[in-house]
């Protein structure tokens, strides 16, 4: 993996561990790095409050700024919450190299 991209990676979970800690009020979290034919695919998940709407409170930087670093990386992001079932972010990112990124 080149070093940026791991750097890149590694700010964007720290991002993620850093939204939990701050505003989820979880009692449990996943942080994960999958990889799969040619993508990385960092994932975090909480139980935590959640919230109602596509991304947090513009106030909040936290997630806002993941998309940008998500097409950065040519990859996407997705997030989904609900005050019920915490939230989930999902990144996908083509790893370099690969035949099928």
């Amino acid at each position: 993996m080149p070093p940026a991209l791991a750097v890149a990676l590694y700010r964007m979970a720290q991002e993620m561990a850093a939204n939990v800690v701050q505003h989820a009020n979880a009692t449990e979290a996943h942080l994960r790095l999958l990889t799969h034919k040619g993508w990385l695919a960092p994932r975090a998940d909480d139980n935590g409050l959640g919230f109602a709407h596509a991304l947090p409170h513009p106030d909040y930087l936290g997630l806002s700024v993941l998309p940008g670093r998500a097409r950065l990386l040519n990859g996407v992001l997705t997030v989904a919450s609900s005050p019920t079932d915490g939230t989930h972010v999902r990144v996908r990112v083509p790893l370099p190299g690969t035949a099928d990124s």
